[in-house]
């Protein structure tokens, strides 16, 4: 009998062991609720280390088309300031958070800041956020925020 309580024990811890292994290894991230159908809408950034939050502040004259990323299913459209746009193709990978952008339309800058973004949009190869707030990164000095609305410049 007591060697009986032994297995069912050892039995149920290692049950409970393989449930929390199998709900912690689940935790990627749901790429079509993050991307697929939305639009992205820039509220700051940092080039070569330094934030843009002022030159993003001015942006929000060009309105609700200006500044944004469209994701749909392996395809992307963005624009920058009222008229210059850039598309291309993507792709993600959930469990390493990687993207990778292949620009197939590229954007004509004659504004320095549409070049600053630009730059940094042309180098993405990770994400971190959810389906609220992203940022995509092209390194730990060159990245975007983007927000699912457009809202106020996120300090960065």
């Amino acid at each position: 009998m007591i060697q009986m309580k032994k297995y069912l024990y050892i039995f149920i811890l290692l049950l409970a062991a393989t449930t929390l292994a199998t709900v912690s290894c689940n935790r990627e991230d749901d790429l079509d609720e993050i991307f697929v159908g939305k639009t992205w809408y820039m509220v700051g950034g940092c080039l070569n280390g330094q934030p843009l939050n002022t030159e993003v502040k001015n942006f929000y004259n060009y309105g609700e088309s200006a500044y944004l990323l469209n994701f749909q299913s392996g395809t992307f459209s963005g624009t920058l300031s009222t008229g210059v746009q850039f598309s291309g193709t993507w792709r993600a990978v959930a469990k390493s958070r990687t993207i990778t952008l292949t620009l197939t339309n590229g954007a004509n800058c004659t504004i320095p800041f549409d070049r600053n973004v630009y730059t940094v949009i042309k180098g993405i190869t990770y994400y971190k956020g959810d389906n609220q707030v992203l940022l995509i990164h092209a390194d730990e000095n060159n990245y975007l925020r983007l927000s699912n609305s457009r809202s106020p410049v996120v300090s960065q």
